[in-house]
C-alpha cells in the first residue's frame, strides 16, 4: 500500500509503539503470532479492547474507515491474522493504553531475546514451544516470572550441553599464552590448550 510522501502511520506518533511495531515486523511469522496473541490477551484483559472494538460507531468516522480499510490487508502486518488483530485492537484504544501495551510488548520481547541469548550461549536450538512458554508466563505472571522461566531454561540448556559429560571435572585456567583446560583429577601436566 502506498502512502503519501511525508504521511505517518498512527503508531509512528508514539515512539514506544513505533519501536514495538518495528520489532514485531522483524520477527518471523511464527514468533509474530506468539507475541501478537499475547498483545491481544493483554488488550482484552487490561484495556477491555474487545468491548471498545465492539462499539465501532463510538470510535468516530476516521477510525471506523481505517479499520474498514485494514481488512484489505495491504499493510505489512496485515498478512499475519494475529498481528492484524493486535494492531487493530491497539488502534482503537486510547493513547495511554497504547503506550501501556507497547511497554508490555517491549518487556516481553526483552524476555524472548534473553531466551535467544541463552540458547546461543549453550548451543540450544530455540523452539516455538519454548518461546510460547516464555510469552504465556509473561502474560499470566509478569516479567519477573518470565525471567525466572528463562533462567530455569538456561540452567537446563547448560546441563544438557553437548559436551557437558566430557567437561565434568575439567577446570579452565588462564595462562600467559591463553586459556587452557586441565583435568582436575589428573596430574597438573595433563593440560589441553585452547
Amino acid at each position: 500500500m502506498s502512502r503519501k510522501p511525508g504521511s505517518i502511520r498512527w503508531y509512528e506518533k508514539n515512539p514506544k509503539l513505533n519501536q514495538c511495531v518495528k520489532l514485531l515486523e522483524a520477527f518471523p511469522m511464527e514468533i509474530q503470532t506468539i507475541i501478537s496473541d499475547g498483545i491481544v490477551t493483554l488488550s482484552v484483559r487490561e484495556c477491555q479492547a474487545d468491548e471498545v472494538y465492539a462499539q465501532l460507531k463510538s470510535l468516530g468516522t476516521e477510525k471506523v474507515m481505517a479499520l474498514y480499510k485494514s481488512h484489505k490487508k495491504q499493510r505489512s502486518y496485515d498478512k499475519n491474522p494475529s498481528m492484524h488483530k493486535a494492531m487493530n485492537y491497539m488502534y482503537v484504544l486510547p493513547e495511554e493504553h497504547q503506550t501501556f501495551l507497547a511497554e508490555q510488548t517491549l518487556d516481553l520481547v526483552n524476555n524472548i531475546y534473553d531466551y535467544f541469548k541463552s540458547c546461543k550461549a549453550f548451543d540450544h536450538e530455540p523452539t516455538p514451544d519454548e518461546i510460547g512458554r516464555v510469552a504465556k508466563t509473561f502474560i499470566e505472571g509478569g516479567s519477573e516470572e518470565a525471567k525466572r522461566l528463562v533462567d530455569t531454561l538456561s540452567d537446563r540448556f547448560k546441563n544438557n550441553m553437548k559436551f557437558a559429560p566430557m567437561m565434568k571435572g575439567i577446570e579452565v585456567q588462564s595462562k600467559k599464552e591463553g586459556m587452557s583446560l586441565q583435568d582436575s583429577k589428573s596430574m597438573p601436566t595433563n593440560v589441553y590448550k585452547i
